[in-house]
């Protein structure tokens, strides 16, 4: 297959891992707006998106030998879906033990991804354009960027969350993209994949 077919499974597998870390760059761009609405400090907002992180280093180990098991496209959708529902039970939590609760979850779907979609781009992308390709997912900071720059002001911070969580979905309609991609059967060490 040439490289050019190549294209929309990895730019698919890029969107989804931006999609499932974007709702602690989300919770962290819009913390002013939640902390002033749910009157709570920046340390307890702190502490949630931490816990949204430690979920995805904790349950990376289970989640990476979830994810070789299951096609890359079934990943790839289930992560993009958990991110959207993060963020919209996020938009309408009330309390921060709710807040910590979601952001917990997202950041086991974030596990979930971040290996087979690493995988994925390892394996489809040319050598040469592997850094651009995993560059994509630094999108996931220019999103929330935008959000807080034209949504937060005159909707608010739940509107904001529930924008971020329907972009979420779009890598799960872009999913069977990425057929074909490693299973189980050829995973490698991406160590190896990557040339180390």
């Amino acid at each position: 297959m040439s490289a050019v077919r190549h294209w929309p499974g990895v730019v698919t597998a890029s969107l989804t891992a931006t999609a499932t870390v974007m709702p602690g760059f989300a919770v962290g761009a819009l913390a002013p707006s939640i902390e002033a609405d749910l009157r709570i400090s920046t340390t307890t907002v702190g502490l949630a998106m931490s816990a949204f992180y430690g979920a995805t280093a904790l349950g990376s180990p289970l989640a990476k030998r979830v994810a070789a098991r299951l096609p890359i496209p079934v990943t790839l959708t289930a992560a993009s879906v958990l991110s959207s529902a993060t963020m919209l039970l996020a938009a309408q939590v009330t309390s921060a033990v709710a807040l910590f609760a979601i952001l917990l979850a997202g950041g086991l779907g974030n596990g979930l991804v971040q290996p087979a979609a690493s995988r994925f781009i390892a394996e489809r992308s040319p050598s040469r354009r592997r850094s651009l390709a995993a560059g994509m997912v630094g999108a996931a900071t220019l999103v929330p960027g935008l959000l807080v720059a034209f949504v937060v002001q005159p909707y608010g911070w739940r509107a904001a969350l529930m924008i971020a969580a329907l972009l979420a979905l779009v890598p799960a309609a872009l999913a069977p993209l990425a057929r074909g991609g490693p299973s189980a059967r050829a995973a490698r060490p991406l160590a190896a994949l990557w040339g180390a």
